[in-house]
């Protein structure tokens, strides 16, 4: 009886195997971007910029609400990437804004005129 492996996904394997070369290197925004694009694939790479806090919070803004929402639900899986080729450690969040996202701020924040705001009474 033959046993073999599950088959591995080439881009998973590749991953891996760019994390054990890349790890050895010192991280850089080159570094990152690189690891970002290999994490998320080239579609999301375009429509995202990422950038890593000291604390380890990589903050990443995408072009469209639909591009952040995707984000947000692969959260786990693109952290766990980006741990296979960066190394445990320097990711320990992702959070993502979206243009979307600053608008609500916006209009959540707008001062509003004098006769809407509500004054409280003296008793």
């Amino acid at each position: 009886m033959i046993h073999s492996r599950p088959m591995v996904p080439v881009q998973h394997q590749a991953a891996r195997t760019l994390g054990v070369l890349l790890r050895r290197q010192p991280l850089t925004e080159a570094k990152l971007r690189f690891a970002w694009r290999a994490a998320v694939g080239d579609r999301i790479d375009r429509a995202t910029t990422v950038r890593l806090s000291p604390g380890g919070t990589l903050t990443v803004r995408a072009d469209e609400d639909g591009w952040g929402r995707a984000i947000r639900a692969a959260r786990r899986l693109i952290a766990a990437r980006l741990r296979d080729i960066l190394g445990p450690g320097h990711v320990k969040r992702i959070t993502v804004k979206t243009e979307g996202d600053a608008h609500a701020f916006r209009r959540h924040h707008q001062r509003r005129p004098a006769a809407d705001r509500q004054v409280p009474r003296s008793a």
